[in-house]
């Protein structure tokens, strides 16, 4: 199971299948779709696992609580889904505890490497604040040891201080960190782009569109590759 609704969640799981079939959905360089043929062929790949029942018909309207709870209670054998839910798998009342584990997301049979999308959140000073100088002692208190530490403990969220992830404490709750870590240095960063979220706000409904069947992988690509040259040549 994983996430095909149309909503941000799509896009990442779009982007690793395109990662692990060799397809990007923007080049250094700018250019949109530079392997559109590949591309196409990772969207055929993830409506393939729909229309052949190896993921649920209920994918193209699934997010990540709803493939959570899915596999939680025994209704799938693989998930796809970010760190937080090894967490609530493990929780004392989990019917899954203790039968769960993660690894890399698998790559295809020409032989890309699977890699996995980062996430996180991001700290930042307005430069409209009224107190610069209180904003910044915050995030930096937030990106301190002692928060990281604090916020991994109770808040099951990933460290961002790379030492944290062979803290003994942490290790004892949580044993599979460093191989957490390995698979976090390992991950790809959606588009980097001042205009991401236009981006992904035009791609959505195309990537959705093949999934359920409404416009062969072809043309969504090629429908997203135009509306997003539009947009991104109105904006430059």
């Amino acid at each position: 199971v994983w996430q095909g609704k149309q909503y941000e969640g799509l896009v990442v799981n779009v982007l690793e299948a395109f990662w692990a079939n060799g397809a990007r959905l923007l080049a250094e360089d700018g250019t949109i779709f530079p392997e559109p043929a590949r591309a196409a062929d990772a969207l055929r790949f993830l409506r393939g696992l729909i229309v052949s029942g190896v993921s649920p018909a209920w994918t193209t309207a699934a997010d990540e609580e709803l493939s959570r709870r899915a596999f939680g209670d025994g209704h799938a054998i693989f998930l796809r889904n970010w760190p937080y839910a090894m967490d609530l798998f493990e929780g004392k009342d989990s019917a899954v505890r203790g039968k769960v584990a993660f690894a890399p997301l698998p790559g295809r049979a020409r032989g890309e490497r699977g890699v996995g999308s980062t996430g996180g959140a991001h700290l930042g000073v307005s430069r409209r604040s009224r107190h610069p100088d209180l904003a910044l002692a915050l995030a930096r208190h937030l990106t301190s040891e002692a928060a990281q530490r604090a916020i991994a403990l109770g808040a099951a969220l990933s460290p961002t201080r790379q030492t944290l992830y062979r803290d003994p404490e942490l290790m004892r709750d949580h044993p599979g960190m460093p191989q957490l870590l390995a698979l976090a240095l390992a991950g790809r960063p959606r588009p980097v782009t001042p205009y991401y979220l236009l981006l992904s706000a035009t791609v959505q409904p195309e990537f959705s569109a093949a999934l359920v069947g409404v416009k062969p992988p072809e043309r969504a690509i090629a429908e997203a590759g135009t509306r997003l040259g539009f947009f991104l040549e109105a904006v430059r």
